[in-house]
């Protein structure tokens, strides 16, 4: 799902636009997911970002499962996002709120900085006006 790129042009020029976003973001990280949060296509042949998280529903089931939820069990398997998904709902947790803390925790340490730099990728290609709390 990608904005119409009239809406695009627009919002790059508007601070009132873009606040407009950042609140809608703030307030529903599916929205933000699909239309902001860029991954890494790990099959290309250069590191090249993807469009954002697909609108599917399956997606948008587990993102309402963990904001109503402390804590989650999800069975997984490699074609269906699931590590770039909660990575990036605890990118969009930190992001948008003050006075969180996060932490990767993976068996081997570069496993986890794995995670990390997959975190990176998505916050190196957003727009700074989402980066509010961090400019």
């Amino acid at each position: 799902m990608q904005y119409p790129t009239e809406y695009l042009e627009k919002l790059k020029k508007s601070p009132e636009l873009q606040q407009i976003e950042w609140l809608a973001c703030k307030n529903d990280p599916y929205l933000w997911l699909t239309h902001w949060a860029r991954t890494l296509d790990v099959h290309a042949e250069e590191d090249a970002c993807n469009e954002p998280f697909p609108d599917k529903e399956y997606i948008k089931f587990i993102v309402d499962k963990w904001m109503k939820h402390k804590v989650l069990i999800i069975p997984k398997t490699r074609q269906m996002m699931l590590s770039w998904l909660i990575l990036a709902l605890y990118l969009w947790d930190t992001q948008f709120h003050k006075a969180r803390l996060t932490a990767f925790q993976s068996k081997m340490a570069d496993d986890a900085d794995y995670l990390v730099r997959r975190v990176k990728t998505i916050w190196d290609n957003e727009p700074d006006f989402l980066k509010r709390f961090y400019n």
